[in-house]
């Protein structure tokens, strides 16, 4: 179905239980392409979102807040979708899981601004929400805004809830791809924000050297910061292509627990060596030596590329192709395990 129209597109009551949205199109319109509150069973699969804006999502489904905590959206299936907003009056995330939510599976789906699994508006700005997300996979996913990078959106995922498993996605362009963030007004507790695990996946952002602040300025692939909780980040790739010899793999406060290594970074515009490359006592510092930066079909490693076998056993069985891991002796680093 196309629609052109104000406000929601679809709109999904608490009583609707399931609800299945395949191989549908929306376009031309401004506000939600859908918004889904309290929703139990809901799937979305093989649809298209694009030529929309108005500064609102693709799509989000709202749990319990407020008034309504404890009442929870659960079990959401969001696979295989496209959604892609305007320029000139964009959307402010392609999709969001917000308020009281639970076990959401995000996979296969192309989008091209920020995502989140996140209490709404950041967590900053809904005192006495106290919306809980908990339990999450997002993997295979594409996230590509194909502006230039001093252009396009600050950050590709973020992640403010417990138990969200980050596997298997690429990221093009956004400065940083993923923030694991807890409560920044006391709303959630320190502790709310917890067991995230990123494992697998690649990120590419090569600015223009010299193309404002984003050309020049340090660069992270992934934020953690705010929460007691513990993040893991494994058998990931993050080439940057800014010119700051402080640039990372992983920013931290320190204040929850960090497991890193096992991640490859490779900065060609560096002169001389990162200052803190921040990629594990088993890290990578080098080329990847992708076959292409294509986004959907590129990002494959080549035959000597330094990624190759260097990963570690982690919660990955396959990569962003399907294709088994480890496919050699080792896993590969990166969003794809490497095919002659």
């Amino acid at each position: 179905t196309g629609m052109v129209a104000q406000g929601v597109m679809f709109g999904i009551v608490a009583s609707a239980n399931p609800v299945f949205f395949f191989d549908c199109h929306e376009h031309d319109f401004n506000g939600y392409g859908l918004y889904g509150e309290i929703v139990n069973h809901f799937a979305m699969v093989g649809t298209t979102i694009d030529r929309f804006g108005g500064g609102e999502h693709g799509i989000r489904i709202q749990g319990g807040s407020g008034e309504t905590a404890g009442r929870y959206a659960t079990h959401s299936y969001f696979a295989e979708n496209t959604i892609s907003s305007n320029d000139n009056d964009g959307a402010i995330e392609a999709f969001t899981f917000r308020g009281d939510d639970k076990n959401i599976v995000a996979v296969y789906n192309t989008v091209n601004r920020s995502s989140d699994f996140s209490p709404q508006n950041g967590t900053g700005h809904c005192a006495g929400c106290n919306e809980h997300l908990l339990n999450g996979l997002l993997e295979g996913n594409l996230f590509y805004d194909p502006r230039s990078p001093a252009f396009t959106y600050q950050l590709g995922f973020r992640a403010s809830a417990k138990h969200v498993m980050i596997r298997n996605n690429v990221f093009v362009n956004p400065l940083n791809a993923i923030a694991v963030i807890g409560a920044m007004d006391g709303d959630l507790g320190a502790d709310w924000v917890d067991q995230i695990e990123v494992i697998g996946n690649t990120h590419y952002v090569v600015p223009a050297v010299g193309s404002g602040i984003y050309g020049n300025n340090a660069l992270q692939s992934v934020i953690h910061g705010k929460t007691t909780g513990s993040l893991v980040t494994k058998n990931n790739i993050f080439v940057e292509g800014v010119v700051d010899n402080r640039s990372s793999f992983l920013q931290t406060d320190h204040a929850g627990t960090d497991t890193n290594d096992y991640n490859l970074i490779y900065a060609p515009h560096v002169s001389g060596s990162l200052s803190a490359p921040a990629v594990g006592p088993h890290g990578v510092i080098g080329d990847p030596q992708f076959t292409s930066t294509t986004p959907r079909t590129g990002f494959r490693l080549g035959p000597s590329s330094p990624a190759r076998n260097s990963g570690t056993g982690a919660h990955a069985y396959q990569d962003a192709a399907a294709g088994v891991r480890p496919r050699e002796s080792a896993v590969d680093i990166g969003a794809y395990e490497y095919v002659p």
